[in-house]
């Protein structure tokens, strides 16, 4: 193997490993023999195995769990964890599954052969519907739910359950609204830091007080090891807080994220960013998990004058950005309403709110396929029309029975739209569905051809000059600056 050569010519001990984008083994190389593991050490220290996307039915090698003594920090993503699993690792303080296909029974097995792990962060996993966590060393639980859990054959994640976890001070669920719908804290008696929560829980019982959406049923233990929380969209008024502060009468710290009328929060619009450093603030506490701030990119254009054309040397010139996503709202009732305006748009029955327009630009700026392959060994497309949409494959998840199901970016364009509206009582599901890709036509439209003057205006802020958009629009490119606007379009275009 290309990585054992690479070790065998090394003069000293191998301690970090990171392999990403790992393609389908050979056959030869499925079974675990030496030549699989010829390049695992007792020295290494850090360990980090992701395979591609179409590639996620792989399984790990079972020697990973038990030819790395010295392991410390572990990281596996895109994979199967196998059955049966002998785990030894002593030493062990950091582990992260990021998309990972496993059991009740393997996770169980994983914690048990690690006496020494301290935090766990289980991101976007499949294969069992309940987790159990029993650990007497885990300080910090991170977790993740699969954000579209609800397409047919995949078996998502719906129960967390902490058993038996004495040391645990934080216990973060990232993002609450897509699951688990139920949390379950047995005993965690020196939990301080819990959050975010929000009303997708739909069951959170601290021991034997007990919470349904967000509203107390039974509160009959005091959580005084509780310093910090955050509550993110829990409904209508101030009474879930309350009742929390009432369960936690110990806090330090409260962060919440209150929803308007509209269905978002108010950091998605223009009226200030109060909630939004209260975010900000919980995330703080959350950066064992989450590396560095997740603002909204720059929206605000430099308003320094300069003559079109004129360097300017030493200084950066700011240009807008694409707009992102905000987030979805957090529950049906937040959703806004919409209707069959015309025979080919979709309207908004409120007077406020995201316009269903510009919320499905956004979801296909970022679901864009870019070079994409409707098959392994397929010739590379990039990716411009809604058709390319239609036939590009995102992601590779397992169904219950086996088989693989291979949802298309147009899938999840469509599905992410409707996490953000509903359709009027009298509005047509099927028509709304052809009205929405009729939309969605026009708008890439409209992207690439707004795409390439955005493109330009990059090339050009590189090089530390200004251009007029609309001279842009007009003008034709020379030889140099077209391959400029090339290489600008695929990378700054569309969001990775």
């Amino acid at each position: 193997m290309v990585v054992s050569k690479i070790l065998s010519g090394h003069l000293g001990p191998a301690r970090r490993i990171l392999l990403t984008r790992i393609r389908r083994l050979p056959c030869r190389y499925q079974t675990d023999d030496d030549r699989s593991n010829g390049w695992l050490t007792s020295n290494l220290q850090e360990l980090k195995l992701v395979h591609r996307l179409d590639c996620r039915h792989n399984s790990l090698p079972p020697s990973v769990f038990r030819l790395t003594p010295a392991l410390r920090v572990a990281s596996f993503g895109l994979c199967r964890l196998p059955p049966n699993l002998a785990v030894d690792l002593p030493h062990l303080k950091q582990l992260t599954l990021h998309m990972v296909t496993l059991s009740e029974e393997t996770l169980r097995d994983l914690l048990s052969g690690c006496p020494a792990i301290e935090s766990l962060l289980l991101d976007q996993n499949v294969g069992v519907s309940c987790l159990r966590i029993s650990s007497p060393t885990l300080r910090s639980i991170g977790f993740r739910a699969l954000w579209n859990g609800q397409v047919v054959g995949i078996v998502n994640v719906q129960e967390m359950v902490i058993e038996d976890a004495p040391c645990l001070e934080r216990l973060l669920p990232l993002n609450p609204d897509y699951g688990p719908v139920t949390i379950r804290v047995i005993r965690a008696p020196k939990l301080k830091i819990l959050g975010s929560l929000s009303c997708g829980i739909l069951l959170l019982q601290l021991r034997t007080t007990v919470f349904k959406e967000m509203i107390a049923v039974s509160l009959t233990i005091i959580m005084r090891t509780v310093k910090v929380l955050g509550l993110d969209n829990f409904g209508p008024g101030l009474n879930a807080a309350l009742y929390f502060l009432k369960c936690s009468p110990c806090l330090e710290r409260l962060y919440v994220v209150i929803p308007s009328a509209s269905g978002t929060t108010p950091s998605e619009e223009e009226q200030g960013d109060e909630d939004l450093d209260a975010e900000r603030g919980l995330q703080g506490e959350e950066d064992e998990y989450e590396e560095g701030a997740r603002g909204q990119e720059g929206e605000d254009v430099e308003e320094e004058v300069h003559q079109e054309g004129e360097e300017v040397p030493g200084k950066a010139i700011w240009i807008r950005g694409p707009a992102s996503l905000p987030d979805a709202p957090r529950t049906e009732n937040n959703k806004l309403v919409v209707y069959l305006e015309k025979p080919e748009a979709l309207g908004l029955v409120a007077r406020t709110g995201h316009r269903p327009s510009g919320i499905l630009t956004c979801i296909l700026k970022k679901y864009w396929p870019g070079l994409y392959r409707v098959s392994p060994n397929a010739p590379k497309k990039l990716a411009l029309k809604w058709e390319d949409y239609q036939a590009a494959p995102y992601g590779v998840f397992a169904t219950e029975d086996g088989r693989e199901h291979v949802p298309t970016c147009a899938h999840v364009v469509l599905k992410t739209f409707w996490d953000f509206y509903k359709l009027s009582a009298d509005t047509d599901q099927q028509e709304a569905t052809r009205v929405l890709q009729l939309m969605a036509k026009k708008n890439l439209k409209d992207i690439f051809y707004h795409a390439r003057n955005l493109a330009i205006l990059h090339y050009y802020a590189e090089q530390g000059k200004r251009r007029n958009k609309d001279r842009v629009i007009a003008e034709n490119l020379t030889i140099e600056e077209a391959a400029g606007w090339e290489r600008v379009n695929l990378s700054k275009m569309v969001p990775e």
